[in-house]
């Protein structure tokens, strides 16, 4: 049974790079959508998504780390977690010990950890695998659309002001929809978007008119994103990319901004040299602003219609190598987390390879969990609809 919610209450950004080819993509999404962004008031009760991208290729061994395993530690002498550092979660899994603030989440049954996740035929290309991931495609097929580009295409009534916003590495999973958008930063969008001149229509002049369209609604977005704007005109908090971008979507959220999916990217986790520091320093990061997000959107009172999802294109392989890292490897934990979740694990622990050169086998699919989250969490039948080939897993309390 879930348990009861114990919260306690307890948020900002400074000025990114903005380039003006990325506010030309923007304004080509804006320019399809009919309401621009309006900040309308939805019930709390809409549910959200918000994805992380630990880009790089994470070494999940070290995340979640199943210290119970003997070869765990022969085959990492150096990089090895000591059993009496890290945070333990069962009597055979821990996680590394920056990741301690999602303690509290998985003590109230806020987390859930699917373990051993990949696909058949792994690719070791980052480009490769992020677009497998990013496509919910097999390792022998090429796809042309995110998996959740198309999520909402079934729904004609669904009211929203843009289906998917991502930060800080291209769409991801919204790659070719008209209905998502990148968005680093409001208040230097707002900025680049006010230099453009405002135009009257030109009668016969269809491409003309088009831009003049793009303009007008990108003034009715600049209004709706006031609120967000004015405060954070007003503060300009230092911190982490991450802590950048999840302020961002944690304002958009109590904002009431109607957009169900977001995307944000953690990058530097290709450790292939110096692993040790490097990632315990991501390690910090992601810990340190997952803990904070999830007390932020309790206090704003958004926590539990919130699923937070982390992925990576790929694990490590299980041996360290001689450089003080590790090399492009195939399975990998994924950590949800949410108010609606159901706390404990999925999939099972890959056992250690026997040989050093051998990888962790998987015992996942990670487009079960896809399934899942489509299906179950965003009541999006079209993106569910494509891989219902995929068994979803027990996420849900």
């Amino acid at each position: 049974m879930k348990k009861p919610l114990k919260h306690s209450h307890a948020g900002s950004a400074s000025n990114t790079t903005f380039s003006r080819r990325r506010l030309l993509q923007s304004l080509a999404a804006l320019s399809t959508l009919s309401s621009g962004l309006a900040f309308a008031t939805p019930s709390t009760s809409a549910r959200r998504l918000i994805l992380v991208e630990l880009a790089g290729g994470n070494d999940g061994l070290n995340s979640v780390i199943p210290y119970t395993q003997k070869r765990y530690y022969e085959a990492r002498p150096v990089l090895a977690i000591k059993r009496d550092e890290l945070v333990t979660l069962s009597d055979h899994i821990g996680l590394h010990p920056k990741l301690a603030p999602l303690l509290p989440a998985w003590k109230n049954d806020d987390m859930h950890i699917a373990l051993g996740v990949g696909y058949p035929n792994p690719n070791r290309s980052h480009f490769r695998s992020s677009d497998i991931w990013h496509t919910a495609s097999g390792s022998d097929r090429i796809l042309k659309r995110g998996w959740l580009a198309d999520a909402f295409e079934a729904q004609e009534s669904a009211d929203f002001s843009a289906e998917g916003v991502a930060f800080g590495s291209g769409y991801g999973p919204f790659l070719g929809s008209s209905q998502s958008l990148v968005l680093d930063d409001p208040v230097t969008f707002a900025k680049q978007a006010r230099m453009m001149r405002p135009a009257p229509p030109q009668p016969g002049n269809t491409a003309l008119n088009h831009v003049v369209s793009v303009r007008r609604q990108i003034a009715r977005a600049l209004d709706d994103l006031s609120v967000v704007i004015d405060a954070r005109k007003k503060r300009k908090i230092k911190g982490s990319d991450l802590h950048k971008q999840l302020t961002i979507v944690s304002e958009l959220i109590a904002a009431k901004a109607k957009v169900p999916m977001y995307k944000v990217t953690l990058k530097g986790f290709d450790t292939h040299f110096h692993q040790p520091n490097r990632h315990k320093g991501l390690m910090d990061d992601l810990g340190t602003e997952l803990g904070a997000l999830r007390e932020r959107l309790i206090e704003s009172g958004h926590w539990d219609s919130t699923l937070v999802m982390t992925y990576s294109e790929f694990g490590r392989r299980a041996a360290e190598n001689g450089s003080r890292g590790t090399d492009h490897g195939t399975a990998a934990p994924v950590i949800l987390m949410g108010g609606g979740v159901r706390g404990g694990f999925s999939g099972k622990q890959p056992d250690f390879p026997d040989n050093d050169d051998d990888d962790l086998a998987f015992h996942l699919d990670y487009r079960q969990i896809y399934r899942t989250v489509a299906k179950q969490w965003l009541n999006a039948p079209a993106a569910a609809d494509k891989l219902r080939s995929f068994k979803p897993i027990e996420l849900f309390s």
